[in-house]
């Protein structure tokens, strides 16, 4: 699968009752051949801690994580994610409403990939 031009869907939980530490991140890498999307999500009152990255687009500096406010959800419930790439633009969609879209730099590659990370004890239903 070419990472440019593709989409991901999962659907992920992290909460308190179930294991969960705060922030409740949820954080997955799509990694290709020549680069990768890194990105979580995570608690409302955790979005400071929010990253993005996509081929050579990094949000690093505090006005662009800002614009990742989004990505700030509650995970306590099942939540459906939706990664779409295309023309070297990258849209996220959670529950089929879009919540965060950018351009990036440089290509992805094949897909050689998929790792997920739970703050705590989180769970993929799918992906």
């Amino acid at each position: 699968m070419d990472l440019d031009e593709m989409t991901f869907e999962t659907r992920v939980k992290n909460s308190l009752k179930e294991g969960g530490i705060w922030a409740y991140d949820v954080s997955i890498d799509l990694v290709g051949e020549k680069n990768k999307i890194v990105f979580n999500l995570l608690a409302p009152d955790a979005v400071i801690y929010a990253r993005f990255r996509a081929g050579e687009t990094f949000f690093d500096k505090p006005e662009e994580i800002a614009r990742l406010k989004s990505f700030g959800v509650d995970l306590k419930n099942w939540r459906e994610l939706k990664v779409v790439t295309s023309g070297n633009h990258i849209k996220f969609l959670l529950e089929e409403d879009l919540i965060f879209a950018t351009d990036y730099e440089g290509n992805l590659g094949k897909l050689t990939g998929i790792q997920l990370y739970f703050k705590g004890s989180g769970a993929a239903d799918f992906v």
